[in-house]
């Protein structure tokens, strides 16, 4: 029996539940009217299950959706210093304070048991939070009230689309003299690079944005045949991830191409959530997706060229399109296997053993205690055990003044970096030379 049956037969018995809480428990094709019966109640979902964040998983792999409904996804420890950090950001905003003001205080958020957990705000929160404070205050805090309206962690419906693409967004701003819209999104996350071209979860925010402003608006609108937005700016600050194009960067798209892309891939993707149960589709979107662990056609995609692989031969021995297979199934491999060792650790820690395995403390550094460098100021003075004065980064200097960003463009260089194999999509430019002088030694 190959791995990819063992997958099926292992994983069957768990599909069919699911199949029969999709269908209320009967043979029938689950109701095509799922989600409008979700909809009614949409104001006091936590996560819409089609939600800007989810968007681009569903919007490639539609019956991802139906299949997750009811299966729960435990917070992370690094999602919940997220949402503390984004209740930092709001506060800030809110009250006109700085991110350094709150240093040393402590930020709760609830975990999937209902219990707080508490995080301290550290230098690194700091920075991050006050990256995102200094872009977003001059598009709204800063700006003449009377033509500018702004709102921080504001949950936005695009009722145009569907009553459930609902979602919280981390600040909008809508600047009626000049007919622009800036939607930012603050990413905390240091594992996973966003890009801000193309990005689903920004456009959707806009649409959301754009939709309730059409609501609420407290200006005429639409008496020069011109509309209210024209021109939308979508950011991301992601502070604590390396992007070649910096922490901060922003896609500018006019509301007639954010339009078409609302009709010709939106609205279809929503379409086929609405109806699709069979059509999953693996790739770097399952990363999240609360079905990852028991999707069959993940597990089919990852063990399938495992499979095709003969006893006995080397990576040398296999043929371009056998590498090409393992290029493709990498990053999927990753998702697979953190998903079985999260379960894993679920099982064992409350009380079923696998065999070969035993639960173990992970391995940790050292660190300072938070009072450590005010005992360690009374006792002695010896600056050698502190850290040399360092210089900010490029990216950091030249958003602190027109000068330092010259400073910056003279000063500074991307020294050469290695090789590696992406995607044909990655937004880096391909490499053309000659392969022989690539890795001539």
């Amino acid at each position: 029996m190959t791995l990819v049956q063992r997958m099926r037969e292992f994983f069957n018995p768990i599909e069919a539940p699911m199949s029969e809480q999709l269908t209320d428990g009967d043979n029938t094709a689950p109701d095509p009217t799922h989600l409008n019966h979700l909809a009614q109640s949409v104001h006091s979902l936590a996560h819409s299950p089609i939600g800007p964040s989810s968007a681009h998983r569903y919007l490639k792999c539609p019956a991802s959706v139906q299949a997750s409904h009811n299966i729960p996804d435990e917070s992370s420890p690094l999602a919940m210093e997220g949402t503390a950090a984004h209740e930092l950001c709001e506060q800030c905003l809110l009250d006109g304070t700085d991110a350094w003001e709150h240093a040393g205080e402590q930020i709760g958020v609830e975990d999937h048991n209902g219990e707080l957990v508490m995080f301290d705000v550290d230098d690194d929160m700091i920075a991050g939070v006050q990256m995102f404070l200094d872009y977003c205050r001059p598009f709204g805090p800063d700006r003449d009230a009377g033509t500018t309206q702004w709102t921080s962690e504001t949950r936005v419906v695009a009722d145009s689309v569907h009553p459930l693409l609902s979602g919280r967004v981390d600040f909008n701003a809508v600047h009626f003299d000049s007919r622009e819209l800036h939607v930012v999104d603050f990413k905390y996350g240091a594992g996973i690079v966003v890009e801000a071209t193309g990005n689903p979860q920004g456009r959707i925010y806009a649409l959301g944005t754009i939709d309730d402003l059409l609501l609420k608006l407290p200006y005429p609108a639409g008496t020069d045949n011109r509309p209210v937005v024209e021109t939308i700016h979508i950011t991301i600050v992601q502070p604590r991830a390396h992007h070649m194009d910096g922490p901060i960067r922003t896609e500018v798209i006019s509301i007639y191409d954010l339009n078409g892309w609302v009709n010709d891939v939106l609205k279809p993707g929503i379409e086929a959530v609405k109806y699709d149960t069979e059509n999953f589709q693996s790739g770097s979107w399952c990363r999240f997706c609360p079905r990852r662990a028991t999707c069959i056609q993940l597990a089919v995609d990852v063990m399938g060229p495992i499979d095709a692989i003969s006893e006995g031969i080397t990576a040398k021995d296999l043929d371009t399109e056998t590498i090409q297979e393992f290029l493709a199934i990498k990053e999927r491999f990753g998702i697979l296997e953190k998903a079985i060792s999260k379960e894993a650790l679920n099982r064992i820690t409350s009380g079923t053993k696998i065999a070969g395995y035993k639960l173990a403390k992970t391995n940790s550094h050292r660190v300072w205690k938070r009072d450590a460098q005010d005992a360690f100021d009374l006792m002695y003075e010896d600056d050698e055990c502190f850290e040399p004065r360092k210089l900010k980064s490029p990216a950091q200097l030249e958003k602190m003044s027109p000068h330092l960003k010259e400073f910056a463009k003279e000063h500074a260089f991307k020294p050469e970096g290695g090789f590696t194999i992406v995607p044909e999509d990655d937004n880096r430019e391909g490499i053309s030379r000659d392969a022989a002088d690539i890795f001539k030694i």
